[in-house]
């Protein structure tokens, strides 16, 4: 019995051998097409990314410059509403005499155009009397000691204030109401409290 083994026959062990240990050539496409895929979702998911991405930008940016454009105006707005206030201060010094009435009358037609022409700009008077103090409009230069207003209100206006658009362009002088030394304090009514009817027959004394 002849043990020796042929090249050709050990040539075609070894080849078989190897064809058990490679993946056949339909597994290596499936694994390539497979990770094709998974390259192509990636470039995908970050193309969607990028156009999240560059469409958050040109809203914030759309809104900066609407932002801008609106508020712009701003400085120059404060410079003008200062000569609102000569305005108003030549109005009442020429109220003074008889002779510079007839003067303060064209001023005050000139300040009401100035204001009309404000408000059609978006520059608007901020109501201040009367209204309770808030501190996001209004700036307090003192206390008014009075009976006649709660505590907290606005009793008088020194400086108009003014808004435009949203956007405070300076706070309104005011003094604001106190409750004067030794007066009796506001009495606080609670809604829980029950008033007694004199009609009502169950009278609580009577119990």
């Amino acid at each position: 019995m002849n043990d020796k083994t042929t090249p050709d026959a050990a040539a075609g062990d070894h080849a078989a051998a190897c064809s058990d240990d490679t993946p056949s050539t339909d597994e290596q496409l499936k694994a390539r097409v497979a990770e094709l895929e998974r390259e192509l979702q990636e470039a995908n998911d970050a193309v969607l990314r990028a156009r999240a991405e560059l469409d958050n930008f040109r809203k914030r940016t759309e809104r900066t410059v609407q932002e801008e454009r609106k508020y712009y105006p701003l400085p120059f707005v404060r410079d003008l509403v200062s000569v609102l206030d000569d305005l108003h201060r030549a109005i009442e010094m020429a109220k003074q005499s008889d002779a510079g009435k007839p003067f303060a009358e064209g001023l005050k037609m000139v300040s009401d155009r100035f204001e009309e022409v404000l408000r059609t700009h978006h520059c608007l008077p901020i109501e201040a009397h009367g209204k309770p103090f808030d501190p996001n409009v209004h700036e307090a230069i003192g206390e008014h000691p009075t009976e006649e207003l709660p505590e907290g209100t606005v009793s008088h206006v020194a400086r108009i204030g003014f808004t435009l658009h949203d956007r405070v362009v300076r706070p309104a002088q005011v003094l604001v109401s106190r409750r004067p030394p030794g007066a009796p304090a506001e009495e606080k009514t609670s809604e829980s409290t029950e008033s007694t009817d004199p009609t009502d027959p169950t009278d609580p004394s009577d119990s």
